[in-house]
């Protein structure tokens, strides 16, 4: 599911014919029907855009996926590593933390489950502080606005990534503002000026993909109320600004989604279906929590705590006060870059305290072999069980080989994915080579009708009793079933060949489709021509509409032009026209898309027609 999202959109990039493939995308957000801008409201399509050029190279493949992630991770770990050592701690110290990191089962299994699309921008959060530290350095007003540009810029592409990096934006911008106050003890106002116009532009061209998103929304839906309108039903849908619980219950729930998220068991409900324990899988948590906090207090008190370790504190204030004023609204994938700022805040600490003690690197040593033990042990009872189960639900292997025997074993049918989701891993593996759609409806009762093999494919243990009530409405049947389980024998694919259960129904449907050729015959006979003369199978196109019907429409009438398209009961009005005239269609119109031509002023049907399939595959 998530963990191929948006992944999955590289292939339709680079496919030769993008749209046939479906893609799970905000309105009008697919430009030229091949580049995607945002997904979903709150995220973007950053991780597609990185993987496209891989698959390019190498082909699809989940070793592939996999790798790609493995390069964000790495990235993580080299900026933490440059951050730790700018923030004073030793190489030692430093590769230490970033080793441990490494170990850790919470940061490997993000990376394999849903996390790592809310984790990989902590990418641009580091080098955010970064280029904001660089700004106190800085020797001219140029240099300063580009160092602010470049936070404000990672910011932006952070904030693209995920929503929820917008919480760190104040943190940035206070560390920003620190460093400035503590190179120049009474800033120019000049400069802050230019810092805040820099940080500004580069937060804005970060984030233009939700500008160019939101404003290709704005398009598709006819003007503003339009985009409020719809942007009021997704947030209704969402819940995104339902009331905030008490406060109590905001700390509790904040404190567990970091208790389950650092140590690795949120990763494992998504991949396993419920916890994989191990031993002191907590004392991390533990140690973690008590090193910053103490260790901070007693930095303070001493008046060595360090500007770095004011930074994290900044990120970690940050993020806490955005993720509480969302309460209960987010789960754990969203506190995904707490794990990263944890070994952050602790390394800092832990380099500030072996200044003022270091005899202590010996203690140090010993916690951090027992940090990486507890870290091994929970790597190996989080494999033992991805081993022994192969995944749950859309995390299960038997998605991979449901999507690889497709490829083999039916390469030219037409697959339905009804059940949201499951086509990603399926366009993903099968490289797009295969036709599918996401909806079952009358086209694909036609294809069934016109001897085409299409497979129903479900998710989930009820697919078997699910299938003959979604099939039931069009008269189709599966005549053959497969199962695909998962290694401890729960059903996760359920994948039916489809057939007529009534041979009465084809008949209707091929009656249809010939009165549909017949009445289009006579449309053209009257002097209505559209291109293209057919529509494609299974995706949505333009098209354009031509009359001359002078001598058909009363004096001084105007043409209507009524569109209706496939499951819609009423035509609804399109355009309005001389008797000679012509009308563009933006891209909705597909197989079984109806116009009605009339006479404004007899409210006569002059004639209509039917988009028919042009036979293509999907």
């Amino acid at each position: 599911m998530d963990a191929v999202n948006p992944d999955y959109l590289a292939v339709r990039m680079l496919s030769e014919n993008p749209g046939r493939l479906p893609a799970w995308m905000l309105p009008g957000n697919m430009l030229a029907d091949r580049w995607p801008v945002l997904t979903s409201l709150y995220h973007g399509s950053l991780h597609a855009w990185t993987l496209a050029p891989l698959v390019a190279l190498f082909g699809p493949s989940l070793e592939l996926l996999r790798v790609s992630h493995a390069l964000w991770g790495a990235g993580i770990l080299l900026l933490l590593f440059i951050c730790l050592r700018r923030g004073g701690a030793g190489t030692a110290l430093a590769m230490v933390l970033v080793g441990l990191l490494a170990l850790d089962p919470a940061f490997i299994f993000a990376f394999r489950s849903q996390l790592y699309i809310t984790l990989a921008p902590m990418v641009f959060v580091l080098l955010a502080l970064l280029c904001a530290a660089r700004a106190q350095a800085a020797a001219s007003l140029g240099a300063r606005f580009g160092a602010a540009l470049l936070a404000g810029l990672f910011c932006g592409l952070a904030l693209y990534g995920y929503f929820i990096y917008a919480f760190f934006v104040p943190g940035v911008v206070a560390w920003l503002c620190w460093c400035q106050f503590a190179s120049h003890r009474h800033p120019a106002v000049r400069t802050l000026l230019v810092l805040a116009l820099g940080f500004g532009v580069g937060l804005a061209l970060g984030a233009a993909g939700y500008l160019l998103g939101y404003g290709l929304i704005w398009n598709e839906e006819g003007g503003v109320e339009g985009l409020l309108a719809y942007l009021r039903g997704r947030t209704s849908e969402l819940k995104a600004f339902e009331a905030t619980p008490s406060m109590p219950e905001v700390l509790a729930t904040f404190a567990a989604m970091v208790r389950a998220v650092l140590n690795g068991q949120w990763q494992a409900r998504l991949m396993l279906g419920g916890d994989a324990p191990y031993a002191a899988q907590n004392l991390k948590l533990g140690l973690m929590v008590g090193v910053t906090g103490l260790g901070s207090v007693w930095l303070l008190w001493r008046r060595q705590a360090t500007a770095w370790l004011g930074a994290a504190w900044l990120l970690m204030l940050s993020f806490a006060a955005g993720a509480m004023y969302f309460g209960d609204r987010l789960s754990g994938h969203h506190f995904s870059p707490v794990i990263v700022l944890a070994y952050l805040a602790t390394g800092l600490v832990l380099s500030a305290v072996l200044r003022t003690f270091p005899a202590a690197r010996r203690a140090l040593l010993i916690l951090a072999l027992i940090t990486a033990a507890v870290s091994v042990s929970g790597q190996a009872a989080i494999q033992q069980r991805l081993v022994a189960t192969g995944g749950k639900a859309l995390y299960s292997d038997a998605v991979d080989r449901f999507a690889q025997e497709a490829q083999h074993k039916r390469p030219n049918a037409l697959h339905v994915f009804p059940d949201w989701g499951l086509f990603m891993p399926f366009q993903y593996l099968s490289a797009g080579k295969v036709d599918h759609v996401v909806v079952l409806d009358d086209r694909v009762l036609r294809a069934v009708c016109a001897n085409r093999e299409v497979v129903l494919v479900l998710m989930g243990a009820d697919g078997l009793q699910r299938m003959p009530q979604l099939l039931a409405p069009l008269g189709l049947r599966a005549k053959a079933i497969e199962t695909y389980a998962d290694r401890e024998g729960q059903r996760v694919v359920t994948a039916g060949v489809l057939a007529p259960d009534d041979e009465a129904r084809c008949a209707a449907q091929r009656a249809a489709q010939q009165a549909a050729r017949q009445a289009n015959e006579q449309a053209r006979a009257l002097g209505i021509h559209w291109e293209p003369a057919q529509a494609h199978r299974c995706r949505l196109s333009s098209a354009s509409l031509r009359w001359r019907l002078e001598s058909h429409v009363s004096p001084s009438a105007n043409v209507q032009v009524r569109a209706r398209q496939p499951g819609e009961s009423e035509f609804k009005l399109f355009a309005v026209g001389g008797p000679t005239d012509s009308a563009m269609i933006p891209d909705w119109v597909t197989e079984g898309t109806q116009f009605q031509f009339s006479d404004s002023v007899s409210a006569r049907v002059l004639a209509t027609i039917t988009l028919l399939s042009d036979a293509q595959g999907c």
